[in-house]
């Protein structure tokens, strides 16, 4: 069982994979003292394989003020996140996706890896909490990005 303990996170992954875009697709890692960048774009070709993605990164140099909104991320991930359910990274989504990717890792091992797909209309369904911590996922990318 994960421990709901949000002191337990020890790191948070996050990227945005759009179908329609020639945009390399990133991902980042977060940790407690770094940030990792993923450009291998394995994203598309692994997420229905038997293990999934695999976040395959190296450093990446942010400012400072960019790497504390960063690290905020920590503070704003829902407690209740782990008690709903959420669309798992590799169920079946549109022909069109725009994905916004997130997993978050646990002191104890363990690992929840979910995606918000904003062409999907089913993810409407998803408790407010959910989609708001989706759109600071997406305001921390454009920070770091620019």
């Amino acid at each position: 069982m994960i421990n709901l303990d949000k002191i337990n996170i020890t790191a948070i992954y996050f990227g945005i994979f759009s179908s329609n875009s020639w945009s390399p697709s990133i991902a980042y890692k977060l940790t407690e003292n770094n940030i990792l960048i993923d450009k291998s774009e394995t994203y598309w070709t692994t997420r229905f394989s038997e293990n999934g993605y695999i976040f395959n990164g190296e450093s990446f140099e942010i400012s400072k003020p960019k790497f504390l909104v960063a690290q905020n991320l920590f503070n704003q991930v829902p407690a209740d996140i782990f008690k709903i359910k959420l669309p798992r990274n590799s169920d079946v989504g549109n022909k069109d996706e725009y994905t916004i990717f997130i997993q978050i890792d646990f002191s104890n091992n363990t690992t929840i890896q979910f995606k918000i797909d904003e062409y999907d209309v089913s993810n409407l369904e998803i408790e407010q909490r959910i989609i708001e911590f989706k759109n600071k996922i997406k305001e921390t990318i454009q920070i770091i990005q620019n």
